[in-house]
């Protein structure tokens, strides 16, 4: 497969693993979370001329992971993820 979605909320231990696999895939990561943001930014592209391809994952109700779509913080971290330049938001 080249294109890959890791569907699960990334974890800062799993970057440079994830800037990797770039190099040879188009991956993209999800968050549900300002410090997931916060942890790409900080790590970086995931390569020269590479960006992290990033979705927000949604609660679809059973309250385990993802921000729940009605909650203002959903559309703040969407903000969050576009004022990055090595982030691209990829959706919901």
């Amino acid at each position: 497969f080249s294109d890959i979605l890791y569907a699960v909320p990334i974890t800062r231990d799993k970057l440079a693993r994830a800037a990797e696999l770039t190099r040879t895939a188009e991956l993209a990561v999800m968050v549900d979370n300002a410090a997931h943001v916060r942890d790409l930014v900080k790590f970086g592209p995931p390569g020269e001329g590479r960006v992290w391809k990033v979705w927000v994952m949604v609660d679809c109700g059973y309250h385990r992971d993802g921000v729940e779509p009605s909650d203002p913080k959903a559309a703040a971290l969407v903000q969050q993820i576009a004022s990055h330049p090595e982030l691209v938001f990829a959706g919901i």
